[in-house]
């Protein structure tokens, strides 16, 4: 018989974000459709296998590492946004997302010091609303060139991170 307490942590990996197909992957199944039903309440957890049910626990376990994780990433972002932690100046990098209809958004990316963190930055809006007037034609590149762009502050937001990206090497976006 299952306790409060497994019960509570299967449900939470079912109400969570992980997609079905996740789910019945880190749960061994061959197909989504378990995970479905569970969903759905087609299927009773009270019937589930003990097996299953170790496997639930271990992935509930992973999601609060996870969400862990994320706090404390969140916790860092906070303090470099209020400037106690500083940035790694040398090289900053910078990431371009390219759209079929608009304008590109570009990010300046910098390591935070003393982390195995990199924080993205956006540009200023009336930065990028000169880039959509470009995209558009109502404006050239000699306009963005006449800009007054003497340091990178003048053309990204340097007081609100919109992304990082921790050593997993994915970009999670705010």
């Amino acid at each position: 018989m299952l306790t409060e307490k497994l019960i509570m942590k299967i449900n939470a990996v079912l109400d969570s974000d992980l997609t079905s197909y996740r789910i019945a992957k880190d749960l061994g199944y061959a197909s989504a459709n378990p995970i479905h039903k569970l969903r759905d309440g087609e299927s009773d957890i009270m019937k589930l296998q003990l097996a299953t049910v170790v496997e639930f626990e271990k992935l509930y376990e992973e999601m609060m590492k996870m969400e862990n994780i994320k706090s404390e990433i969140k916790g860092i972002i906070t303090k470099v946004e209020a400037w106690e932690i500083g940035l790694v100046d040398a090289d900053p990098n910078y990431h371009e997302i390219d759209y079929i209809d608009g304008a590109s958004d570009h990010y300046i990316v910098h390591e935070v010091e003393g982390e195995e963190l990199e924080v993205f930055f956006a540009e200023h809006d009336h930065v990028k609303e000169l880039r959509n007037e470009i995209y558009e034609g109502t404006k050239t590149n000699e306009d963005f060139e006449e800009l007054v762009i003497n340091e990178p502050a003048d053309q990204y937001d340097y007081d609100k991170v919109v992304a990082y990206r921790s050593d997993n090497g994915q970009i999670e976006w705010l």
